[in-house]
């Protein structure tokens, strides 16, 4: 099941740390930009176009060249996808991905959803990727061991991300009576 947000910033705060060391989740720095203490995110659109969303307000503006107000309602009427990705860069273990549904004609938010979560876990020299994608409703595990990688898709698995070896021997199980 997709868990939808009411506001950008509620989907931020969905994990503000690490399930696994506890420190803080961070915006993946090729979407946020710090300008005159604003929190701004800011998506590529076509050329050089920008768009960009306040995460104090909210609010959006698309930051284009063009000098027309009209030509930019034009060029931008309908809606907008993008992909915003929180994740741990001290233990590079968990990270989380939220899917944005933006009206570009409206500039406001349509929608917010957590697209998908991801987590690693090393075993006994082995290293453990799972990653719960909600929007495909499935789940993709994989391990590498020394030369060795091996992957599986399976339906969506309820995971627990705050116990994930738990999750682990539980993907285990499933993948041995598939």
């Amino acid at each position: 099941m997709i868990k939808t947000f009411h506001s950008i910033n509620e989907a931020i705060s969905h994990r503000s740390d690490c399930p696994y060391c506890k420190c803080q989740m961070q915006i993946s720095s090729k979407d946020l930009t710090i300008k005159n203490a604003k929190r701004n995110i800011i998506f590529k659109l076509l050329g050089k176009d920008l768009l960009s969303i306040d995460l104090d307000s909210e609010k959006i503006d698309i930051l284009t060249n063009e000098e027309s107000e009209d030509h930019i309602k034009y060029k931008y009427n309908g809606i907008n996808y993008e992909r915003l990705i929180l994740e741990c860069y001290d233990c590079c273990q968990y990270s989380y991905t939220l899917q944005l549904k933006i009206d570009t004609s409206q500039l406001k938010i349509v929608n917010v959803v957590l697209n998908s979560e991801f987590f690693s876990v090393e075993e006994k020299n082995i290293l453990y990727e799972i990653k719960n994608n909600y929007s495909k409703s499935n789940t993709s595990f994989s391990y590498y061991v020394e030369d060795e990688y091996k992957s599986y898709s399976l339906p969506l698995v309820t995971l627990d991300i705050d116990n994930p070896l738990y999750s682990l021997n539980k993907i285990k199980k499933l993948i041995i009576f598939s």
